[in-house]
């Protein structure tokens, strides 16, 4: 293997494990501001207090759906590859609602080499 593909790999795998540990330090069980719009948060809480920065996706980070934090890949020899994650909702004894539900996430990163 040659040592620039090794280095993509490496990249990767940092990115990578970076997203997963960042997205672990969005379950808590703190709900101020989970689900306010720009604009419309509490008196000292930021509107964007659960948003990932660099998330295309507005609301907190572990909203159901697909986020794109493509912006992440920028700074390396990844860049202009795709890094996604997808969260699911699923119930784990509390329900489905969007703050009460399990979440599972699957990571994804696509780049040329």
């Amino acid at each position: 293997m040659n040592s620039r593909k090794t280095d993509y790999k490496e990249v990767a795998a940092a990115k990578l494990g970076r997203l997963q540990e960042t997205l672990r330090s969005y379950v808590s069980v703190e709900t101020g501001g989970f689900f306010e719009e720009a604009g419309t948060a509490s008196p000292g809480v930021s509107p964007h207090y659960w948003h990932l920065p660099g998330d295309s996706t507005p609301g907190w980070a572990l909203t159901s759906g697909r986020h794109n934090v493509s912006s992440w890949l920028a700074d390396s020899p990844l860049k202009g590859g795709t890094l996604s994650y997808f969260v699911r909702n699923f119930d784990c004894g509390m329900g489905l609602q969007e703050n009460l539900a399990c979440k599972e996430v699957s990571i994804s990163l696509i780049y040329a080499e």
